[in-house]
């Protein structure tokens, strides 16, 4: 088990158990010293939603030297805060990352002519893909180091109304004037505040993930305290585990847009990151693109019509064929975890179709768990020893309904005045690969009657942009500020089998 950042008497609270409005939920805000330049770049965020719980996981990108920042998360009695893996946002990153294929196209001769070629353009690989449309390379998850662990404070109302902003400022914290306001709101609610400080010397630019499980349903995502630290704008990218597909209730959502795709095969690349700036920058930024909302993926095989299964090859040892696989082997790469989770994985993968409930058995006070009734799975089937993710975000849930959405964002700062709302969205899938609707450059030989199949010029992608490498390391191909991560290759996707 995780060892707890704070009692269990005051933790940070991070999603609305109420209306959008209300001041329920709060979101982890990052102050700096008076003299520092850093900055907030974006924000990775899993958000796992029950009828039991609501569980947040936030990991932040920052720019600037670790031990300038405070991380400061309001908080409310009966939520628990922990330090959380990195394998697992790391896993559920690259397994959700959208993979571009170009067209096959057909060289020459008639409609019967067997020349053709088509070559798989992942967001973090672009292998060439076999003659019958089995993609040979894929996505790539990065694994970095990240900071930790935090020095951590408790500051509660009780001290007064200014404790918090006291605290701040007597440690060389600016608080700008707009968030101000936000921490009253807050105060006045009833909050108290944890304060985080990273350890001195770092020299990452990522935060160590923390996870917050907080009784009872919730339904908004707070961003307003997610203009503390952030400039002009913040790149967010949310996983939303739920039983159903999510959208925004009140920031529009759209659909990645696959009819704008186009791949060029002299670059082996496609336009897809020219296509994703531009549906971000929709309604002046204030819009959330789904590029994936897939049922079933977390514990079981996924099978993409015309495409196969799902594979992931990690740097060692055999493929994984779920994502909760790769994520328990991912926690051993990572050196997170010291144990084998193989049994445990296969367990998760036979629970794929149940429709039992997953319960969380133990008690937070550390009394004797229970054990599990009829129609009920021990979310400890899920764990393997400090792997404890995956078991939490299923707590609650139904293993058979879960769909996982990933929903992008650039936010204006401006856009931060308010909570983000979630809400069922319609049940149809937004698949993983696509295929692009244009292509420049095919590699036909018009004189010929049937060309070769393309595969020369499958390069495995362009070299990373500059010093902070991109986490679709193999393709090149960036999606945002937050994840130009880089690191070593930990995952990679292997596409269809």
């Amino acid at each position: 088990m995780h060892a707890r950042i704070v009692p269990l008497a005051s933790a940070a609270l991070l999603l609305a158990l109420a209306t959008p409005r209300s001041a329920d939920a709060c979101g982890g805000g990052v102050f700096y010293e008076q003299s520092s330049p850093a900055q907030v770049t974006g924000h990775r965020v899993v958000i796992s939603m029950s009828s039991t719980q609501t569980v947040l996981w936030d990991q932040i990108q920052y720019q600037g030297a670790p031990e300038s920042f405070a991380w400061v998360l309001p908080v409310k009695k009966g939520a628990r805060l922990d330090v959380a893996t990195d394998a697992w946002i790391e896993t559920l990153d690259g397994g959700t990352t959208k993979v571009v294929n170009s067209p096959l196209v057909m060289c020459g001769g008639d409609e019967g002519s067997s020349g053709g070629c088509c070559v798989g353009d992942a967001l973090g690989g672009g292998g060439p893909r076999d003659y019958d449309g089995t993609p040979q390379g894929g996505v790539t998850v990065i694994h970095r180091e990240t900071v930790g662990p935090y020095e951590t404070e408790t500051i509660t109302t009780d001290m007064g109304g200014g404790a918090l902003t006291t605290w701040l400022q007597s440690r060389g914290y600016a608080i700008p004037s707009d968030v101000s306001p936000v921490l009253d709101d807050y105060v006045a609610d009833g909050f108290d505040f944890i304060a985080m400080r990273l350890t001195p010397g770092a020299t990452v630019d990522q935060m160590r993930p923390v996870r917050v499980v907080t009784p009872g349903a919730g339904t908004t995502f707070p961003l307003r305290m997610l203009a503390a630290g952030t400039k002009d704008k913040v790149d967010l990218i949310l996983y939303v585990i739920a039983e159903g597909r999510m959208k925004s209730g009140n920031i529009t959502t759209v659909d990645f847009p696959h009819d704008k795709l186009s791949y060029d095969f002299d670059l082996a690349a496609s336009n897809y990151e020219a296509v994703r700036d531009e549906a971000l920058a929709q309604s002046e930024g204030r819009v959330f693109l789904t590029t994936l909302a897939r049922k079933g993926p977390l514990l079981a095989e996924y099978e993409q019509p015309g495409q196969g299964f799902d594979s992931y090859n990690l740097e060692s040892g055999p493929p994984a064929s779920t994502l909760a696989e790769a994520y328990f082997k991912q926690g051993a790469l990572n050196e997170e975890n010291g144990s084998d989770c193989a049994t445990v994985a296969s367990n998760a993968e036979s629970r794929a179709n149940s429709g039992d409930k997953v319960v969380d058995l133990c008690p937070a006070d550390g009394s004797p768990c229970g054990t599990a009734a009829a129609g009920e799975i021990d979310s400890r089937d899920f764990m393997c020893e400090n792997l404890e993710d995956l078991g939490v975000a299923l707590t609650g849930m139904h293993p058979k309904d879960v769909w996982i959405t990933r929903l992008e964002a650039r936010l204006p700062r401006a856009a931060l005045s308010e909570d983000l709302e979630l809400v069922p969205a319609s049940e149809a899938p937004v698949e993983r690969y696509v295929t692009a609707a244009n292509a420049s450059n095919a590699p036909c030989d018009e004189e010929s009657a049937a060309a070769p199949l393309w595969s020369s010029k499958s390069t495995g992608g362009r070299p990373p942009r500059g010093p902070v490498a991109v986490l679709a390391l193999a393709a090149g191909l960036a999606l945002a500020a937050l994840r130009r991560l880089g690191g070593r290759p930990a995952v990679q996707h292997a596409g269809a089998r």
